[in-house]
Protein backbone atom coordinates (compact mmCIF):
# COMPACT_ATOMS: atom_id res chain seq x y z
CA UNK A 1 0.00 0.00 0.00
CA UNK A 2 2.64 2.35 -0.38
CA UNK A 3 0.34 4.54 -2.75
CA UNK A 4 -1.65 5.18 0.23
CA UNK A 5 -2.48 9.08 0.55
CA UNK A 6 -1.17 10.72 4.08
CA UNK A 7 -4.59 11.48 4.88
CA UNK A 8 -6.23 8.31 4.37
CA UNK A 9 -6.72 5.71 7.39
CA UNK A 10 -6.66 2.18 6.49
CA UNK A 11 -9.16 -0.04 9.32
CA UNK A 12 -9.76 -3.42 9.39
CA UNK A 13 -12.00 -5.40 11.55
CA UNK A 14 -12.71 -8.66 12.53
CA UNK A 15 -13.96 -11.17 15.10
CA UNK A 16 -13.39 -14.51 16.48
CA UNK A 17 -16.90 -15.94 17.18
CA UNK A 18 -15.78 -18.20 19.73
CA UNK A 19 -14.27 -16.14 21.81
CA UNK A 20 -16.10 -12.48 21.51
CA UNK A 21 -12.76 -10.91 20.26
CA UNK A 22 -13.10 -8.10 18.07
CA UNK A 23 -9.55 -7.66 16.31
CA UNK A 24 -8.78 -4.19 14.94
CA UNK A 25 -5.72 -3.30 12.74
CA UNK A 26 -4.91 0.25 11.50
CA UNK A 27 -2.41 1.34 8.72
CA UNK A 28 -1.63 4.81 7.46
CA UNK A 29 1.29 5.79 5.01
CA UNK A 30 4.55 5.39 6.31
CA UNK A 31 4.05 3.59 9.83
CA UNK A 32 4.00 -0.15 11.04
CA UNK A 33 0.55 -1.68 11.23
CA UNK A 34 -1.15 -2.20 14.60
CA UNK A 35 -3.41 -4.76 16.05
CA UNK A 36 -5.22 -4.32 19.03
CA UNK A 37 -7.43 -7.49 20.22
CA UNK A 38 -10.40 -5.94 22.22
CA UNK A 39 -12.98 -8.51 24.24
CA UNK A 40 -16.16 -7.58 23.35
CA UNK A 41 -17.49 -8.30 27.14
CA UNK A 42 -14.46 -6.64 28.63
CA UNK A 43 -16.77 -4.53 30.64
CA UNK A 44 -19.17 -6.96 31.61
CA UNK A 45 -16.49 -9.27 33.07
CA UNK A 46 -14.80 -6.31 35.04
CA UNK A 47 -18.14 -5.53 36.16
CA UNK A 48 -18.29 -9.20 37.23
CA UNK A 49 -21.31 -10.21 35.07
CA UNK A 50 -21.54 -13.57 33.60
CA UNK A 51 -22.91 -12.21 30.61
CA UNK A 52 -22.14 -9.78 27.72
CA UNK A 53 -22.90 -8.11 24.74
CA UNK A 54 -21.54 -10.67 21.93
CA UNK A 55 -20.73 -10.87 18.56
CA UNK A 56 -24.01 -13.62 18.48
CA UNK A 57 -26.38 -11.25 20.36
CA UNK A 58 -25.63 -8.72 18.37
CA UNK A 59 -25.75 -9.89 14.67
CA UNK A 60 -28.82 -11.53 16.01
CA UNK A 61 -30.46 -8.00 16.95
CA UNK A 62 -29.65 -6.97 13.54
CA UNK A 63 -31.04 -9.61 11.41
CA UNK A 64 -34.69 -9.15 13.47
CA UNK A 65 -33.87 -5.37 13.00
CA UNK A 66 -33.92 -5.83 8.97
CA UNK A 67 -36.12 -8.69 8.89
CA UNK A 68 -38.95 -6.35 10.79
CA UNK A 69 -37.67 -3.37 8.16
CA UNK A 70 -38.25 -5.23 5.12
CA UNK A 71 -41.62 -6.61 6.65
CA UNK A 72 -42.53 -2.83 7.04
CA UNK A 73 -41.35 -1.83 4.01
CA UNK A 74 -42.93 -4.59 2.12
CA UNK A 75 -46.65 -3.46 4.31
CA UNK A 76 -46.57 -0.19 2.32
CA UNK A 77 -45.85 -1.23 -0.72
CA UNK A 78 -48.77 -4.14 -0.69
CA UNK A 79 -51.30 -0.82 0.18
CA UNK A 80 -49.53 1.18 -2.77
CA UNK A 81 -50.01 -1.72 -4.86
CA UNK A 82 -53.87 -2.30 -3.81
CA UNK A 83 -54.26 1.40 -5.48
CA UNK A 84 -55.27 2.92 -2.24
CA UNK A 85 -53.92 5.48 0.39
CA UNK A 86 -53.20 4.17 4.04
CA UNK A 87 -56.04 4.84 6.59
CA UNK A 88 -54.88 7.04 9.71
CA UNK A 89 -54.67 3.98 11.81
CA UNK A 90 -52.15 2.12 9.59
CA UNK A 91 -50.00 4.92 9.42
CA UNK A 92 -50.14 5.93 12.78
CA UNK A 93 -49.23 2.29 13.65
CA UNK A 94 -46.48 2.13 10.22
CA UNK A 95 -44.52 5.31 11.27
CA UNK A 96 -44.51 4.03 15.03
CA UNK A 97 -43.37 0.50 14.22
CA UNK A 98 -40.23 2.12 11.95
CA UNK A 99 -39.71 4.59 14.81
CA UNK A 100 -39.41 1.84 17.15
CA UNK A 101 -37.05 -0.01 14.71
CA UNK A 102 -34.86 3.35 13.97
CA UNK A 103 -34.23 3.42 17.74
CA UNK A 104 -33.53 -0.13 18.09
CA UNK A 105 -30.76 -0.16 15.30
CA UNK A 106 -29.29 3.15 17.10
CA UNK A 107 -29.26 1.79 20.49
CA UNK A 108 -27.15 -1.27 18.72
CA UNK A 109 -24.50 0.92 17.01
CA UNK A 110 -24.16 3.06 20.05
CA UNK A 111 -23.51 0.14 22.43
CA UNK A 112 -20.95 -1.15 19.84
CA UNK A 113 -19.33 1.87 20.02
CA UNK A 114 -19.64 2.43 24.11
CA UNK A 115 -18.76 -1.35 24.67
CA UNK A 116 -16.74 -2.85 21.95
CA UNK A 117 -14.77 0.08 20.49
CA UNK A 118 -15.26 1.84 23.56
CA UNK A 119 -11.52 4.07 24.42
CA UNK A 120 -10.38 3.23 21.08
CA UNK A 121 -11.90 5.55 19.19
CA UNK A 122 -8.82 7.08 17.88
CA UNK A 123 -7.96 3.84 16.25
CA UNK A 124 -10.92 5.13 13.18
CA UNK A 125 -9.48 8.62 13.62
CA UNK A 126 -6.94 10.68 12.09
CA UNK A 127 -4.99 13.21 13.91
CA UNK A 128 -2.05 15.57 13.73
CA UNK A 129 -0.95 15.67 17.14
CA UNK A 130 2.49 15.20 16.05
CA UNK A 131 2.92 18.05 14.22
CA UNK A 132 6.09 20.09 15.34
CA UNK A 133 4.16 22.23 17.01
CA UNK A 134 2.29 20.07 19.21
CA UNK A 135 5.28 17.68 20.22
CA UNK A 136 6.18 19.31 23.15
CA UNK A 137 2.70 18.98 24.90
CA UNK A 138 2.63 15.33 23.19
CA UNK A 139 5.65 14.28 25.32
CA UNK A 140 4.80 15.69 28.27
CA UNK A 141 1.44 14.17 28.08
CA UNK A 142 3.62 10.56 27.22
CA UNK A 143 5.29 10.91 30.53
CA UNK A 144 2.24 11.43 32.65
CA UNK A 145 0.67 8.58 31.47
CA UNK A 146 3.53 6.39 31.96
CA UNK A 147 3.95 7.75 35.48
CA UNK A 148 0.22 7.16 36.34
CA UNK A 149 1.31 3.60 35.09
CA UNK A 150 4.28 3.26 36.75
CA UNK A 151 2.21 3.73 40.06
CA UNK A 152 0.12 0.93 39.78
CA UNK A 153 3.02 -1.95 38.70
CA UNK A 154 3.81 -3.49 42.24
CA UNK A 155 7.33 -3.92 43.96
CA UNK A 156 10.55 -3.69 41.87
CA UNK A 157 9.31 -4.01 38.49
CA UNK A 158 8.36 -0.22 38.48
CA UNK A 159 12.06 0.73 37.56
CA UNK A 160 11.83 -1.32 34.12
CA UNK A 161 8.28 -0.36 33.35
CA UNK A 162 7.89 0.07 29.90
CA UNK A 163 7.88 2.69 27.14
CA UNK A 164 4.47 3.87 25.72
CA UNK A 165 4.49 4.11 22.08
CA UNK A 166 3.77 7.88 20.97
CA UNK A 167 1.33 6.28 18.54
CA UNK A 168 -0.79 4.41 20.95
CA UNK A 169 -0.79 8.01 22.96
CA UNK A 170 -2.16 9.83 19.88
CA UNK A 171 -5.13 7.40 20.15
CA UNK A 172 -5.74 8.18 23.81
CA UNK A 173 -5.85 11.91 22.87
CA UNK A 174 -8.55 11.32 20.45
CA UNK A 175 -11.24 11.06 23.07
CA UNK A 176 -11.04 14.84 22.90
CA UNK A 177 -10.91 17.85 25.18
CA UNK A 178 -13.75 16.09 27.19
CA UNK A 179 -13.52 12.47 27.33
CA UNK A 180 -16.49 10.06 28.60
CA UNK A 181 -15.13 9.10 32.10
CA UNK A 182 -16.01 5.44 31.05
CA UNK A 183 -13.64 5.48 27.84
CA UNK A 184 -10.92 6.70 29.80
CA UNK A 185 -11.70 3.53 32.64
CA UNK A 186 -11.30 1.23 29.49
CA UNK A 187 -8.11 2.71 28.38
CA UNK A 188 -6.57 2.30 31.96
CA UNK A 189 -7.44 -1.02 32.69
CA UNK A 190 -6.18 -2.47 28.49
CA UNK A 191 -3.31 -0.75 29.74
CA UNK A 192 -2.95 -2.27 33.17
CA UNK A 193 -3.71 -5.50 31.34
CA UNK A 194 -1.30 -5.64 29.06
CA UNK A 195 1.79 -4.30 31.62
CA UNK A 196 0.12 -7.58 33.55
CA UNK A 197 0.67 -9.56 30.62
CA UNK A 198 4.00 -8.46 29.32
CA UNK A 199 5.42 -9.66 32.95
CA UNK A 200 5.07 -6.55 35.51
CA UNK A 201 2.46 -7.02 38.07
CA UNK A 202 -0.25 -4.46 39.30
CA UNK A 203 -1.26 -4.20 42.56
CA UNK A 204 -5.51 -4.14 41.46
CA UNK A 205 -6.34 -4.15 45.07
CA UNK A 206 -4.21 -1.01 46.11
CA UNK A 207 -4.98 0.89 42.73
CA UNK A 208 -7.80 3.94 43.16
CA UNK A 209 -9.39 3.57 39.97
CA UNK A 210 -11.31 6.79 40.31
CA UNK A 211 -8.01 8.54 40.97
CA UNK A 212 -5.98 7.62 38.03
CA UNK A 213 -9.07 8.07 35.79
CA UNK A 214 -9.56 11.68 36.58
CA UNK A 215 -5.45 12.21 36.21
CA UNK A 216 -5.80 10.74 33.19
CA UNK A 217 -8.57 12.70 32.09
CA UNK A 218 -6.86 15.95 33.33
CA UNK A 219 -3.54 14.96 31.28
CA UNK A 220 -5.94 14.87 28.03
CA UNK A 221 -7.29 18.34 28.65
CA UNK A 222 -4.26 19.56 29.46
CA UNK A 223 -2.87 18.57 25.79
CA UNK A 224 -5.69 19.56 23.96
CA UNK A 225 -5.95 23.15 25.89
CA UNK A 226 -2.49 23.63 24.36
CA UNK A 227 -3.37 22.28 21.04
CA UNK A 228 -6.34 25.04 20.63
CA UNK A 229 -4.23 27.81 21.99
CA UNK A 230 -1.61 26.83 19.20
CA UNK A 231 -4.12 25.91 16.01
CA UNK A 232 -4.41 29.25 14.95
CA UNK A 233 -0.98 29.43 13.74
CA UNK A 234 -1.09 26.16 12.34
CA UNK A 235 -2.32 25.08 9.38
CA UNK A 236 -6.03 23.25 8.48
CA UNK A 237 -5.54 19.59 8.29
CA UNK A 238 -6.74 17.90 5.03
CA UNK A 239 -9.88 16.12 5.33
CA UNK A 240 -9.42 12.71 6.16
CA UNK A 241 -10.90 9.38 4.28
CA UNK A 242 -11.04 6.15 6.18
CA UNK A 243 -11.18 3.27 4.41
CA UNK A 244 -12.97 -0.08 6.12
CA UNK A 245 -11.82 -3.67 5.07
CA UNK A 246 -14.47 -5.82 7.15
CA UNK A 247 -14.61 -10.01 7.84
CA UNK A 248 -17.55 -11.18 6.53
CA UNK A 249 -18.88 -11.43 9.86
CA UNK A 250 -18.87 -7.84 10.14
CA UNK A 251 -19.91 -6.77 6.62
CA UNK A 252 -23.66 -6.29 7.52
CA UNK A 253 -23.32 -3.77 10.44
CA UNK A 254 -23.01 -0.23 9.37
CA UNK A 255 -20.02 0.77 10.88
CA UNK A 256 -20.20 4.39 8.92
CA UNK A 257 -22.93 5.24 11.31
CA UNK A 258 -21.34 4.64 14.95
CA UNK A 259 -21.64 8.46 16.36
CA UNK A 260 -18.02 9.12 16.18
CA UNK A 261 -18.21 8.57 12.73
CA UNK A 262 -21.47 10.15 11.41
CA UNK A 263 -19.67 12.87 8.83
CA UNK A 264 -16.41 11.25 8.21
CA UNK A 265 -16.05 10.36 4.52
CA UNK A 266 -15.83 6.75 4.54
CA UNK A 267 -15.61 3.49 2.01
CA UNK A 268 -15.75 -0.14 2.04
CA UNK A 269 -13.40 -2.38 0.31
CA UNK A 270 -13.72 -6.22 0.84
CA UNK A 271 -9.94 -6.92 0.84
CA UNK A 272 -6.11 -5.30 1.17
CA UNK A 273 -5.72 -6.45 -2.39
CA UNK A 274 -8.96 -4.53 -3.80
CA UNK A 275 -7.12 -1.82 -1.82
CA UNK A 276 -3.71 -1.80 -3.54
CA UNK A 277 -5.40 -2.37 -6.90
CA UNK A 278 -7.60 0.04 -6.97
CA UNK A 279 -4.82 2.59 -5.61
CA UNK A 280 -2.79 1.32 -8.50
CA UNK A 281 -5.35 2.51 -11.05
CA UNK A 282 -6.43 5.41 -10.08
CA UNK A 283 -4.96 8.51 -11.79
CA UNK A 284 -5.08 12.08 -10.43
CA UNK A 285 -3.70 13.90 -7.41
CA UNK A 286 -4.09 11.81 -4.03
CA UNK A 287 -4.45 8.75 -5.63
CA UNK A 288 -8.48 10.09 -6.26
CA UNK A 289 -9.74 8.66 -9.94
CA UNK A 290 -10.86 11.41 -11.78
CA UNK A 291 -14.52 11.51 -12.92
CA UNK A 292 -16.07 13.60 -15.66
CA UNK A 293 -19.53 14.83 -14.11
CA UNK A 294 -20.75 14.99 -17.99
CA UNK A 295 -20.35 11.66 -18.97
CA UNK A 296 -23.20 9.95 -17.20
CA UNK A 297 -25.57 7.58 -18.17
CA UNK A 298 -28.91 6.64 -15.97
CA UNK A 299 -32.40 4.53 -15.55
CA UNK A 300 -34.83 5.58 -14.02
CA UNK A 301 -38.03 4.05 -12.96
CA UNK A 302 -37.35 0.88 -15.09
CA UNK A 303 -40.33 -1.07 -13.59
CA UNK A 304 -42.70 1.96 -14.12
CA UNK A 305 -43.82 1.69 -10.56
CA UNK A 306 -41.85 4.08 -8.57
CA UNK A 307 -43.72 6.94 -9.62
CA UNK A 308 -42.95 9.62 -7.09
CA UNK A 309 -38.70 8.95 -7.35
CA UNK A 310 -39.27 9.62 -11.29
CA UNK A 311 -41.40 12.89 -10.65
CA UNK A 312 -38.21 13.81 -8.36
CA UNK A 313 -35.75 13.12 -10.33
CA UNK A 314 -36.78 13.17 -14.26
CA UNK A 315 -36.06 16.91 -14.44
CA UNK A 316 -32.67 17.06 -12.95
CA UNK A 317 -31.97 14.15 -15.29
CA UNK A 318 -33.14 14.70 -18.09
CA UNK A 319 -31.96 18.42 -17.74
CA UNK A 320 -28.18 18.00 -18.29
CA UNK A 321 -28.13 17.34 -22.79
CA UNK A 322 -24.79 15.57 -22.32
CA UNK A 323 -26.25 13.40 -20.05
CA UNK A 324 -27.89 10.05 -21.34
CA UNK A 325 -30.66 7.70 -20.01
CA UNK A 326 -33.35 5.65 -20.29
CA UNK A 327 -36.86 6.23 -17.67
CA UNK A 328 -39.96 4.31 -17.40
CA UNK A 329 -38.81 0.78 -19.19
CA UNK A 330 -36.07 -1.36 -18.87
CA UNK A 331 -32.69 -1.54 -20.13
CA UNK A 332 -31.52 -4.66 -22.11
CA UNK A 333 -28.63 -6.50 -21.06
CA UNK A 334 -26.52 -5.26 -23.91
CA UNK A 335 -27.58 -1.63 -23.20
CA UNK A 336 -26.13 -2.17 -20.23
CA UNK A 337 -22.88 -3.50 -20.64
CA UNK A 338 -22.48 -0.95 -23.22
CA UNK A 339 -23.40 2.01 -20.89
CA UNK A 340 -21.09 0.69 -18.12
CA UNK A 341 -18.00 0.23 -20.44
CA UNK A 342 -18.50 3.91 -22.14
CA UNK A 343 -19.56 6.25 -19.34
CA UNK A 344 -17.53 7.65 -16.47
CA UNK A 345 -21.04 7.56 -14.23
CA UNK A 346 -24.62 5.34 -14.16
CA UNK A 347 -27.22 6.36 -12.26
CA UNK A 348 -29.63 4.00 -11.42
CA UNK A 349 -32.61 4.73 -9.96
CA UNK A 350 -34.71 1.46 -9.57
CA UNK A 351 -35.32 -1.29 -7.58
CA UNK A 352 -32.52 -3.89 -5.82
CA UNK A 353 -29.42 -3.00 -7.70
CA UNK A 354 -30.00 -3.63 -11.57
CA UNK A 355 -28.85 -6.85 -11.30
CA UNK A 356 -31.79 -7.86 -13.10
CA UNK A 357 -30.97 -6.15 -16.18
CA UNK A 358 -27.35 -7.08 -16.34
CA UNK A 359 -26.19 -10.45 -14.85
CA UNK A 360 -23.39 -10.31 -12.11
CA UNK A 361 -20.65 -12.71 -13.69
CA UNK A 362 -20.96 -9.89 -16.98
CA UNK A 363 -20.60 -6.92 -14.98
CA UNK A 364 -17.28 -8.83 -13.11
CA UNK A 365 -15.76 -9.21 -16.80
CA UNK A 366 -16.26 -6.29 -17.61
CA UNK A 367 -12.48 -4.24 -18.69
CA UNK A 368 -13.20 -1.00 -17.30
CA UNK A 369 -16.87 -0.27 -14.82
CA UNK A 370 -18.35 3.02 -14.42
CA UNK A 371 -18.92 4.94 -10.82
CA UNK A 372 -22.61 3.66 -9.64
CA UNK A 373 -24.98 5.10 -7.50
CA UNK A 374 -27.23 2.01 -7.14
CA UNK A 375 -30.00 3.95 -4.98
CA UNK A 376 -32.41 0.52 -5.00
CA UNK A 377 -33.31 -2.04 -1.93
CA UNK A 378 -30.42 -3.76 -0.74
CA UNK A 379 -28.03 -2.93 -3.54
CA UNK A 380 -25.27 -3.13 -1.08
CA UNK A 381 -26.29 -5.96 0.75
CA UNK A 382 -23.30 -8.60 0.55
CA UNK A 383 -24.72 -12.37 0.93
CA UNK A 384 -22.77 -14.97 2.94
CA UNK A 385 -21.47 -17.91 1.70
CA UNK A 386 -21.16 -20.46 4.50
CA UNK A 387 -17.06 -20.86 4.87
CA UNK A 388 -16.34 -18.91 1.59
CA UNK A 389 -16.15 -15.32 0.49
CA UNK A 390 -19.30 -13.00 0.28
CA UNK A 391 -20.30 -12.01 -3.03
CA UNK A 392 -23.20 -9.67 -3.91
CA UNK A 393 -23.87 -6.71 -6.74
CA UNK A 394 -21.69 -4.13 -4.99
CA UNK A 395 -18.17 -6.55 -5.24
CA UNK A 396 -19.48 -7.44 -8.87
CA UNK A 397 -19.00 -4.09 -10.09
CA UNK A 398 -15.68 -3.72 -8.26
CA UNK A 399 -13.96 -6.54 -9.86
CA UNK A 400 -15.27 -4.97 -13.26
CA UNK A 401 -13.21 -1.63 -12.64
CA UNK A 402 -16.00 0.05 -11.09
CA UNK A 403 -13.48 2.97 -8.34
CA UNK A 404 -16.64 3.10 -6.36
CA UNK A 405 -20.22 2.24 -5.34
CA UNK A 406 -22.93 3.39 -3.77
CA UNK A 407 -25.44 0.87 -2.55
CA UNK A 408 -27.65 0.17 0.35
CA UNK A 409 -27.06 -2.39 3.07
CA UNK A 410 -31.05 -3.18 2.94
CA UNK A 411 -34.41 -2.26 1.59
CA UNK A 412 -35.42 1.51 1.91
CA UNK A 413 -38.44 3.20 1.58
CA UNK A 414 -38.31 5.42 -1.62
CA UNK A 415 -39.47 8.75 -0.23
CA UNK A 416 -36.53 8.75 2.55
CA UNK A 417 -33.80 7.22 0.38
CA UNK A 418 -35.09 10.12 -2.19
CA UNK A 419 -34.60 12.81 0.32
CA UNK A 420 -30.72 11.44 1.14
CA UNK A 421 -30.04 10.88 -2.71
CA UNK A 422 -30.70 14.73 -3.44
CA UNK A 423 -28.75 15.79 -0.98
CA UNK A 424 -26.10 13.91 -1.72
CA UNK A 425 -25.99 14.74 -5.81
CA UNK A 426 -25.47 18.49 -4.25
CA UNK A 427 -22.70 17.88 -1.90
CA UNK A 428 -20.81 15.89 -4.35
CA UNK A 429 -21.25 18.47 -7.42
CA UNK A 430 -23.90 16.56 -9.64
CA UNK A 431 -26.67 18.99 -8.99
CA UNK A 432 -26.91 22.34 -7.71
CA UNK A 433 -28.59 23.23 -4.71
CA UNK A 434 -31.48 25.72 -6.77
CA UNK A 435 -32.34 21.94 -8.49
CA UNK A 436 -32.77 20.28 -4.65
CA UNK A 437 -34.02 23.00 -2.81
CA UNK A 438 -34.03 22.55 1.25
CA UNK A 439 -33.70 24.40 4.13
CA UNK A 440 -31.47 26.78 4.54
CA UNK A 441 -30.34 25.51 7.78
CA UNK A 442 -30.08 22.03 5.88
CA UNK A 443 -27.53 22.72 3.48
CA UNK A 444 -24.31 21.14 4.79
CA UNK A 445 -26.36 18.57 7.00
CA UNK A 446 -24.90 15.36 5.94
CA UNK A 447 -26.48 13.41 3.43
CA UNK A 448 -27.68 10.62 5.94
CA UNK A 449 -29.06 13.45 8.43
CA UNK A 450 -31.51 14.48 5.89
CA UNK A 451 -33.72 11.07 6.35
CA UNK A 452 -36.62 10.98 8.63
CA UNK A 453 -35.15 8.13 10.00
CA UNK A 454 -31.82 9.00 10.37
CA UNK A 455 -30.36 5.13 11.13
CA UNK A 456 -32.62 3.01 9.74
CA UNK A 457 -32.92 4.82 6.56
CA UNK A 458 -29.83 6.79 6.99
CA UNK A 459 -27.23 3.83 8.21
CA UNK A 460 -28.45 1.90 4.80
CA UNK A 461 -26.12 3.89 2.40
CA UNK A 462 -22.58 2.97 2.08
CA UNK A 463 -20.06 3.43 -0.25
CA UNK A 464 -17.79 0.65 -2.02
CA UNK A 465 -14.32 1.35 -3.04
CA UNK A 466 -12.65 4.70 -3.05
CA UNK A 467 -13.29 8.33 -3.10
CA UNK A 468 -13.75 9.94 -6.38
CA UNK A 469 -13.37 13.50 -7.64
CA UNK A 470 -16.41 14.66 -10.07
CA UNK A 471 -14.59 17.52 -12.43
Amino acid sequence: LENLPANWIVVCLSAEASLDDLYITRITQGNTPVTFRLPMKRQAIREGEDDGFGLETLLTEMVDIISSNDLSAKTAAGIASENRTQTQKEKTEWWTTRRELNERLKDLLCHVEKYWIGGFKGLLLRDDFRKPVYIGALNEFKLSVEGLLTKAISGKAKAKAPILDLDLCCMILKLGVEPDPFDVEDILYYLMDAYQYAGFPIAYDEINIDAMEASLRESISKFHRHRILESETTEEVTRPHLVLVLDKKLQSIPWESLPCLRGTSISRVPNLCMLRDLLSSAAGEHSTPVVDKDDLYFVLNPSSDLVNTEKQFAKFLKGNPKWKGISNRAPTQTELEENLKSKSIFMYFGHGGAEQYVRGHHVRSLDRCAAAFLMGCSSGKLSAQGEFDVSGTALNYLMGGSPSIVGNLWDVTDRDIDRFTKTMLCRVGLAKEEMFPVEKSSRKTISKERCELKYLIGAAPVVYGIPVLFK
